[in-house]
């Protein structure tokens, strides 16, 4: 025990895993009990060096698996925990040294890995199958320890997708359906947030990056890694990302509510179900309506409205994300944005509670001016070119400030010309030869530039 101790915090202070670790685990675990060194022995996992991933499974996680459904909540949380270690690791420190083919710490042994994205993104498929199975036990059990589990297990998925948009790791985490479903209805609407924040970090700065990863590997020739994030961008991949949107709007959405057939019930009664009577949002609700001067008989007539705009669509199309994912900008999205079907808000009294809500809490505020609202209508390059410089020309491609103060630049030094010049009375007598001489090449330079600045400014004019 001491000496598997002393291994795993070596290889933590290091944050670098020795080769023959992983090698150890395979024969080890295959007699293991599943208690015994429990700690250690995920301490060891967290920094496995990178494989292929069907040769991890078969010889360290198959082994694990034997015994993570006999675990309790909280012991298959810290297996999770360790997964996430390790794909942190792999992403951060193993993804970056085989790319740039740099010298790590102890000797390599990946030798195996054909390519470290593919096993990264088949360990990050495996860790959302694991989430479901434990979170669907502790459901069944209905485990008093279900709260800390969900809050930990998001936070693991968020903040590991934020270590990957920063270092640019191009590996989308899809967090399950079944765990979203259970921050939409909770009764914290720090919870709830969460999950509009995540969506938003998806679909404005995760699907980019994705993208940009495929043409920079396309440039490189690198076509298996892009071939990697194209799967990642496909489709079946953004269903699942498509359907938890959609649940979430089922709750925001002040007009249109559409769903897919991974959705939820088709059944609910979405004026139910609207933020208004949410039980995460009733004190803000209550709030909203006690800082306000109308009426009891008002405010309910107010309160039973907010719903009036609300109703079903049939559009069961995936396309929230298509713009995004998309490989290739068609002309219409180039030029102008995609028409939306999603209707305006006709009731002030409706704008006016959304906008407290999201004053309140900034990232459901945002998720609702993302998805619920119609785009703003866009205008082509050359209008935009247009309307900030005032002019069709050429050399309105110049903002005008910034044309002023070049223009007042050489109107200054026009006035300095002219200032040491003999016929502008500035003019100074020379001491002797010598000094005469100099004054008379000082004009001559101050001819020469004077004349070339007011060529360049003819040009651009």
């Amino acid at each position: 025990m001491r000496f598997l101790e002393i291994l795993r915090d070596f290889q933590t202070f290091c944050h670098n895993g020795l080769p023959v670790v992983g090698r150890f685990l395979s024969e080890y675990l295959d007699d293991w009990d599943g208690k015994q060194f429990f700690n250690e022995i995920l301490g060891l996992l967290k920094l496995i060096q990178i494989t292929e991933f069907k040769e991890l499974y078969d010889t360290v996680l198959a082994q694990l698996w034997k015994h993570f459904l006999d675990y309790s909540l909280i012991n298959k949380l810290l297996v999770l925990e360790a997964y996430f270690q390790l794909l942190k690791y792999w992403g951060t420190v193993e993804y970056p040294r085989l790319t740039h083919m740099k010298i790590g710490l102890f000797p390599d042994g990946s030798a195996n890995c054909d390519n470290a994205l593919l096993s990264i993104v088949e360990l990050v498929a495996h860790i959302n199958e694991i989430t479901v199975v434990a979170l669907r036990g502790a459901l069944e059990e209905q485990s008093p320890a279900i709260n800390v589990f969900i809050h930990h297990i998001t936070n693991m998925y968020i903040h590991t997708q934020e270590i990957f948009v920063k270092l640019k790791v191009p590996v989308r985490l899809q967090i399950p359906q079944s765990l979203v479903l259970e921050h939409i209805f909770t009764f914290s609407p720090v919870a709830f947030s969460k999950m509009c924040k995540y969506a938003i970090s998806q679909k404005n700065t995760v699907l980019p990056l994705l993208k940009e990863s495929i043409i920079f590997h396309e440039t490189l020739g690198d076509t298996k890694t892009a071939t990697v994030i194209k799967g990642q961008l496909s489709p079946d991949s953004l269903k699942s990302l498509e359907s938890v949107t959609r649940d979430i709007l089922l709750v925001v959405s002040p007009t249109v509510v559409s769903r897919m057939e991974d959705s939820l019930d088709t059944g609910l009664d979405i004026t139910k179900h609207f933020i208004s009577n949410h039980p995460a949002f009733l004190p803000l609700t209550v709030k909203y309506f006690s800082e306000t001067s109308y009426d009891l008989s008002v405010a309910q007539d107010i309160f039973a409205g907010l719903t009036s705009d609300r109703r079903y669509c049939d559009d069961q199309g995936s396309d929230m994300f298509s713009e995004i994912s998309s490989h290739r900008m068609s002309l219409s999205v180039f030029y102008k944005s995609r028409p939306s079907s999603i209707a305006r808000v006709s009731n002030p009294d409706l704008d006016s509670f959304l906008e407290y809500i999201g004053c309140n809490l900034p990232d459901l505020g945002d998720f609702i001016r993302l998805f619920c609202y119609p785009p703003k209508p866009t205008m082509s390059i050359a209008s935009r070119f247009t309307e900030l410089t005032e002019s069709s020309g050429v050399s309105s491609f110049e903002p005008n400030a910034v044309k002023k103060k070049r223009l007042a630049r050489l109107k200054e030094s026009e006035e300095e010309t002219r200032r040491v010049s003999p016929r502008g009375g500035g003019g100074r007598a020379a001491a002797s030869p010598r000094g005469a001489s100099k004054e008379l090449k000082r004009k001559s330079d101050s001819r020469d530039a004077n004349s070339s600045k007011r060529t360049v400014l003819a040009e651009i004019n």
